[in-house]
């Protein structure tokens, strides 16, 4: 059998901190970083890229595929 317990708060939701794994707020417009080619998929950092976008809007992020791997530069 349960016991029912009246006035116990919902906490609030937690997510586990992860590293920053890219250096989104340390770019200057203009600054660019190269994943190196193995260190992850080149479909990953375009994810990421997209995901940064999304979590500072009030910066612009872009990558190309370049010799050596992807390429990320802040724009805006």
């Amino acid at each position: 059998m349960f016991k029912i317990e009246k006035g116990v708060p919902v906490p609030g939701i937690t997510r586990a901190k992860q590293p920053v794994k890219y250096p989104w707020k340390e770019l200057a417009v203009g600054d660019s970083f190269l994943v190196p080619t193995g260190a992850v998929k080149p479909q990953s950092v375009r994810a990421a890229v997209g995901q940064a976008n999304r979590t500072y809007p009030d910066r612009r992020f872009t990558s190309r595929t370049v010799d050596g791997g992807v390429r990320v530069w802040r724009s805006a």
